[in-house]
This record gives C-alpha cells, sequence and structure tokens, in this order.
C-alpha cells in the first residue's frame, strides 16, 4: 500500500503487484518523477538528451535498489539507432 502523497501522484497510471519488492515499491520521489517526466508510451523513434541513476539505502538481497533514467526527445531522422535491450545496475 503506497503512501497517501505517493498514491495521489500515481493516479492514472497502471500499477502492477506482483514485483519482488517487500515494503515500499515507489517513494514519493519516484512517483514525482513518473507524473513529471512522463507523457506516456515513449516514441517510435527517440533521441537521448540525458541520463542519471541513484541508489536508495536498502539492500534488498533478490533485487537492484537502483534507477537508471533515460530522458528522450521524439526523432523522426533516429530511423537507423535502436537499443537491444535495457541494462539492468546490480
Amino acid at each position: 500500500m503506497p503512501a497517501p502523497a505517493t498514491a495521489i501522484l500515481l493516479e492514472g497510471f497502471e500499477i502492477a503487484g506482483d514485483g519482488p519488492v517487500d515494503g515500499e515499491a515507489t517513494t514519493p520521489t519516484g512517483a514525482t518523477l513518473l507524473r513529471v517526466l512522463s507523457a506516456g508510451a515513449p516514441p517510435e523513434r527517440w533521441r537521448m538528451v540525458g541520463s542519471g541513476w541513484g541508489a536508495g539505502q536498502r539492500d534488498p538481497k533478490d533485487y537492484p535498489n537502483a534507477l537508471r533514467i533515460l530522458v528522450a526527445e521524439a526523432a523522426a531522422e533516429a530511423a537507423g539507432w535502436w537499443c537491444s535491450r535495457p541494462t539492468w545496475m546490480t
């Protein structure tokens, strides 16, 4: 169950409850990033304009407690570039 502020920030987002997380899965900060930076599904072609990462203080046994974010914009001329799969930080 998310904290009240987190629940309000996540209104309208599709949420799955079957992940590996025990306890708080999304912080108010993470929910704010989703709310402010998300504009729906990614465009078919895009250009990365920034990136960043951060790690939480908890050290869960079965999954990384880290976030990697890519900031992108739509780019019609990016047709020849693609990424085969995401990279997970461990």
